[in-house]
């Protein structure tokens, strides 16, 4: 394992082990654990996200903080902290998301910069991320035919796991827009 994934696994453990909160603020034991993970104090944070399951920050323009915002996810965690190192050195792969959104792009000045909450990466079909991205904002990507039929299956189906995740989370709000986005692409 490289040098920053054997950090990466020690800030993970030591930030799972203490700090699993419902609320999001940049507290000071927040503070310590970041400037513990980096050996120094950090510059800047920026928090930056707020999800169902991690609050994200980005520490001086290079580091991407997470934290848990209730218990269950530590897993989920663990395997995205292990696993993202292994994969940096064959690099560029495709590695399916499975949870690509707008919600989980890091933009800065109109460029993607990063993504975030890789959690449920598995291993599969590429089409599930361009689901969104084929018939939203990239649908002139010139991509092969069957990777577009893929997607855009997929595609259809987006709002059926929108509704399943609403009422798997108790979020009405996400069953509501899940039910509308079915009607719609029905």
């Amino acid at each position: 394992m490289t040098d920053v994934g054997e950090r990466s696994t020690r800030v993970l453990k030591s930030i799972l082990r203490r700090l699993v909160r419902d609320d999001w603020q940049m507290t000071a034991e927040r503070q310590r654990l970041i400037a513990e993970a980096l050996g120094r104090k950090p510059e800047t944070i920026l928090e930056i996200d707020v999800g169902y399951d991690f609050a994200v920050a980005i520490v001086d323009d290079d580091w991407v903080f997470r934290f848990p915002r209730r218990s269950g996810v530590e897993e989920a965690l663990e395997l995205e902290t292990l696993l993202l190192p292994a994969l940096a050195p064959p690099l560029p792969v495709l590695v399916p998301s499975f949870d690509l959104g707008p919600e989980h792009l890091l933009v800065r000045d109109g460029r993607l910069v990063g993504v975030i909450d890789w959690g449920d990466t598995r291993i599969g079909d590429p089409a599930l991320d361009h689901a969104w991205l084929l018939n939203g904002p990239f649908a002139d990507w010139e991509v092969d035919p069957d990777l577009r039929r893929r997607a855009r299956f997929y595609h259809r189906l987006a709002p059926w796991y929108e509704a399943h995740y609403g009422v798997f989370t108790n979020q009405p709000a996400n069953i509501e827009r899940g039910v509308a986005g079915i009607n719609d692409r029905l």
